[in-house]
């Protein structure tokens, strides 16, 4: 079941990001990762999707770019140019 907070965020502010991760990680929320920018159909569907699942439905979801934010995440889906399931990693580019 989705829980009814949904927090989106981005990274343009690092100093709210940090805070925000700490505090998804404390209270163990997972993290999953998009990319920032226009919204398109593939992401917006895989984010809901993972937050349908058990393991991700109390999730922070967090769109950037910045591939130094990326170890951060628990799951990484439509960036970063890697598609590996052994990291959690799915970008089908």
């Amino acid at each position: 079941m989705v829980t009814d907070d949904l927090i989106v965020m981005g990274t343009e502010d690092m100093e709210k990001f940090e805070s925000q991760i700490e505090t998804a990680k404390t209270s163990q929320m997972k993290v999953i990762g998009t990319h920032s920018d226009a919204f398109h159909c593939d992401e917006v569907l895989a984010t809901t999707l993972l937050r349908y699942t058990r393991q991700y439905s109390n999730s922070l979801i967090v769109r950037s770019r910045d591939e130094t934010v990326f170890p951060k995440m628990d799951i990484i889906c439509d960036v970063g140019g890697v598609y590996d399931a052994s990291q959690n990693r799915y970008d089908h580019h």
